[in-house]
């Protein structure tokens, strides 16, 4: 059929129409995603934090003899090959005991983990550290105690982790807040060991802390630090432990907890209002390792039986298994865990077989579309 220059036929228009539409309304289609494998340095490799550009940071495995490897902190930008972030002992580029692991990053691409330190006397210890792609790293220092890991960054530069110090009889772990200005500071406890976890562009930080359940048992709480209230017990899912892995602008944090009858499960909190259990994908334990500004949430869950996926998490959907929603899955290999969610949906995490992957989101074809199409 012929039609007048400037005119479209009916059904092109009832397409467009239908696109629009559905572009429009998100909820329309069902979500989907790409995988992308982000390589290795040598050996198998793990997730640790991702940023909105999509700059994914974690460990893998460096090769320096034929029958040993060492995990080394990498930074990956797709397409670009993973990059050995070294270490604070610096030396050889792979050797013994040279090692160490990135666990976060920010949006202006600076990155926070932990190394193997060589110190004044010649002794290795493992210390935090800040550093970018151009290097080097910092070494962020301790709270006295020998060791400390850096959990996390916001897009402040403020870091937040655990380290140890020294007292009398021992040396306990506390959570600490470093910045730029002030150094390392001990975000104090609950008279035994504090882990931070988390931070916000606020400066709220989210973590655990050990503490006394109120039958007398020895047991760790999810906390949420601020500057004007110090430590604040988030309590659990009514049961004996929890622990809060991350917060959002918005101060929703996710984490795990113990529900009454013992099990770990993921858990939401909003800014206000009560723990949401995140449930399960068919099994009896999960844990909630990410969220973003959208309240997008990741993490892990065992199926029924015995094996652990990956989940990603909506207001809307609820709790879904990644590997149900990956358009080109990997071969071989299953979606085992997802670390971190960016603000635009991206999500990375570590397959069975330890290979860290970048997850982006596309929309799936709505049924009635695909016949339009075709």
């Amino acid at each position: 059929m012929n039609t007048r220059p400037g005119k479209r036929p009916a059904g092109a228009f009832c397409l467009s129409l239908w696109m629009l539409l559905f572009w429009a309304n998100p909820g329309l289609g069902v979500a989907a995603y790409r995988y992308q494998d982000l390589g290795t340095l040598s050996g198998r490799s793990w997730a640790g934090g991702i940023n909105r550009s999509g700059q994914v940071v974690g460990y893998s495995q460096t090769q320096y003899d034929p029958n040993n490897y060492e995990p080394h902190a990498f930074l990956a930008a797709a397409p670009s090959p993973m990059q050995d972030l070294g270490t604070l002992a610096g030396g050889p580029t792979s050797a013994l005991g040279f090692i160490s692991s990135a666990n976060g990053i920010n949006n202006s691409g600076q990155v926070v983990g932990w190394s193997a330190a060589i110190l004044a006397d010649g002794t290795y210890a493992q210390h935090a550290f800040l550093t970018s792609a151009s290097g080097p790293m910092r070494d962020l220092g301790t709270l006295g105690g020998s060791t400390a890991v850096a959990s996390a960054i916001n897009h402040n530069g403020q870091v937040v982790g655990w380290s140890s110090i020294i007292l009398l009889g021992g040396t306990p772990q506390h959570a600490f807040l470093w910045t730029a200005t002030g150094g390392m500071q001990d975000l104090g406890s609950w008279g035994g060991d504090s882990w931070a976890h988390g931070i916000n562009n606020s400066g709220q930080v989210v973590g655990a802390a050990a503490t006394i359940s109120p039958t007398g048992a020895s047991v760790q709480h999810a906390f949420l630090w601020t500057a004007a209230g110090g430590l604040q017990d988030l309590g659990t899912l009514g049961g004996g432990n929890s622990s809060a892995s991350a917060i959002n602008d918005n101060g929703q944090i996710v984490g795990y907890a113990n529900i009454g009858s013992g099990q770990q499960h993921a858990f939401l909190l909003p800014a206000a209002g009560s723990m949401l259990d995140l449930s399960t994908l068919g099994g009896d334990t999960s844990g909630a390792n990410g969220i973003n500004s959208r309240g997008q949430v990741v993490g892990w869950s065992l199926v029924a039986g015995t094996a652990q996926h990956a989940f990603v998490w909506t207001a809307s959907g609820g709790m879904q298994d990644l590997n149900n929603l990956v358009v080109n899955p990997p071969v071989n290999d299953y979606l085992f865990e997802a670390r971190a969610i960016n603000d635009l949906g991206q999500i990375v995490g570590s397959t069975n077989n330890g290979r860290v992957f970048l997850l982006t989101p596309i929309r799936a074809v709505p049924p009635m579309m695909e016949l339009l199409l075709n």
